[in-house]
């Protein structure tokens, strides 16, 4: 669970997953609302897929990313759970 809380607390990885919660994305819609380069947006991105956090699907040359929303779900329950929020 620190592992995941210390992926999800930078900024740009945080706001990238309030922008996928309201729907799929390709890199160059993130790259564009982050104002961050596209390397650094595929980073971030690399990185939250390590937590099992995103989905991916290719579409001609672009890249959509959404939420996985199964273990954006046990993420937020476990941290919930760490926190003794009820």
């Amino acid at each position: 669970m620190a592992k995941a809380l210390q992926v999800i607390s930078e900024p740009n990885r945080l706001k990238t997953i309030c922008l996928l919660k309201q729907g799929e994305r390709c890199v160059c819609e993130l790259e564009a609302a982050l104002q961050i380069k596209h390397n650094l947006v595929c980073h971030h991105l690399k990185e939250l897929s390590r937590l099992g956090l995103l989905q991916a699907k290719t579409r001609g040359n672009f890249t959509f990313y959404r939420l996985d929303k199964k273990n954006y779900q046990a993420l937020l329950t476990g941290v919930i759970k760490v926190l003794g929020v009820s």
